[in-house]
């Protein structure tokens, strides 16, 4: 039957394990990042041109960390944090550095209690070691009565006084393995605090990127609506054009008609009176005609005039037509 192999995975490389983005990341308390006192000299490339924190391509607006060197995008690179050997000057940091710093200041803190707990662990041990020999020198010199008097009966009372105080003494070991078990649990409290405080770190990230998400819909649709705005201009546009040959082409069979009209009636008129009055009638027909004419025309352009007032122009350069 077929057997599966797991890799194994050390505590220490789970310690060492951070997560940025869905993406592991090495933790090192050493990191040349935690020495600098301003910014970094040069720069680290990486194989492709994309973003060490989110893999997307860098743009123009790309940022070097100045702790870690890489290039990274705007949203990946934009706080400003202090170094490590002079708090006093700032510098722009990757989502990558921020973490590991607030690692490194857990890491501080563990290991200053850790090392407070290995003092105190020592000093017990001392205790326990001290106790331990005092124990052995009892026993020692239990054997040495037993061996010299030949313990009897009347020596029983001696006896048990010793052994009551090997068991004090027992006691007194026991309570020593006891405060080193509590110890260990304090070990293993900070331990899952520092989990802990990673889960909290991975679910703020979560939340950035949903934010993020809702961001980028709401350009995406105000790009649309603009997109259909500039396409309902670009329609309308040939339309207006026809409205307006349109509209001049109805105002001069119009005007043609009335003239037509006029003309007409003027002859009947012309046959009713008598030939005294041609002359006087050529004249006022002829003045007549030229001031119909003008009328004629300047309602024309009057309306011209109006129909090019119904449509004016947006911020981009085309022409709207507006409805009365």
């Amino acid at each position: 039957m077929p057997t599966t192999s797991f890799h194994s995975i050390s505590e220490s490389e789970i310690m060492n394990t951070i997560i940025v983005k869905r993406k592991k990341h090495r933790f090192n308390p050493d990191d040349k990042i935690f020495q600098l006192k301003g910014p970094i000299v040069g720069e680290n490339k990486r194989s492709n041109d994309a973003c060490r924190v989110c893999d997307l391509p860098l743009g123009k607006k790309q940022k070097n960390c100045n702790f870690c060197g890489y290039a990274c995008c705007k949203s990946c690179c934009y706080k400003l944090v202090p170094f490590f050997k002079d708090k006093t000057r700032l510098g722009v940091a990757c989502e990558i550095c921020i973490t590991k710093m607030h690692i490194y200041k857990s890491y501080k803190q563990f290991k200053k209690e850790e090392y407070k707990l290995e003092n105190q662990l020592e000093a017990e041990k001392h205790t326990f070691d001290s106790l331990l020999k005092q124990k052995e020198d009892h026993e020692e010199e239990i054997e040495k009565l037993k061996n010299v008097f030949d313990i009897e009966e009347d020596y029983d009372d001696e006896i048990s006084s010793y052994l009551l105080a090997i068991k004090k003494e027992t006691q007194k070991l026991e309570d020593v393995q006891k405060v080193g078990r509590q110890d260990q649990n304090l070990l293993e409290f900070y331990i899952k605090e520092i989990d802990k405080a990673q889960d909290e770190i991975c679910e703020t990230e979560s939340h950035i990127r949903k934010l993020e998400k809702e961001i980028n819909d709401i350009e995406s649709e105000h790009r649309e609506i603009e997109f259909n705005i500039d396409e309902a201009r670009d329609e309308l546009k040939p339309y207006e054009q026809k409205y307006i040959e349109k509209l001049n082409e109805n105002t001069s069979i119009m005007t043609d008609s009335l003239e037509v009209t006029y003309q007409e009636r003027l002859t009947k008129m012309s046959k009713k009176v008598s030939p005294l009055t041609n002359g006087s009638l050529r004249s006022s027909r002829k003045t007549n005609n030229s001031s119909v004419i003008t009328d004629q025309r300047s309602r024309r352009s009057k309306r011209a005039n109006q129909t090019s007032h119904n449509f004016c122009k947006t911020s981009d350069g085309k022409q709207k037509c507006i409805i009365f």
